[in-house]
């Protein structure tokens, strides 16, 4: 033991108990050379601050730009297959006249929106699916604070 300052004289220093809670941060310099110590940053690492190194690192959020790329594909996929059957349509009906002509037109018109309704409903259902399991996983992998 030895004497403090602060203490009363002649009676020997002993340090205040040890508190987890007010332990100076990982990483910080807790003893400096007496040449560069001062008050204003005993305990703390050179530039003040609580050694954390400048700007506090954001979290990477990768599995969010995942699911936003998946989601405009399939935003993609089902826009697709409701303006892709004009051109199916006008190839069925090339060299018929007349009454064959709008006859065929029509079917094929029939045929295009049957086919149309249920492409986009597929993909609704396939968009649904793979929005569930990215959501389970997820729910499984995140980080809880």
């Amino acid at each position: 033991m030895t004497h403090h300052p602060d203490a009363p004289s002649g009676q020997p220093y002993s340090p205040p108990p040890w508190d987890p809670n007010r332990l100076p941060p990982p990483g910080s310099v807790i003893w400096e050379d007496a040449s560069t110590m001062s008050t204003a940053n005993i305990g703390y690492p050179p530039g003040g601050g609580d050694g954390g190194g400048g700007k506090p690192k954001r979290k990477k959020r990768v599995f969010m730009w995942v699911f936003l790329v998946v989601q405009a594909l399939f935003l993609i996929w089902l826009i697709s297959s409701l303006t892709g059957q004009k051109d199916a349509v006008d190839a069925t009906c090339t060299g018929l006249t007349g009454t064959d002509l709008t006859d065929c037109q029509d079917a094929a018109g029939a045929g295009a929106a049957v086919g149309s309704g249920i492409a986009f409903f597929l993909v609704l259902f396939l968009w649904t699916m793979v929005d569930v399991i990215l959501g389970v996983i997820y729910m499984v992998t995140r980080r809880r604070a």
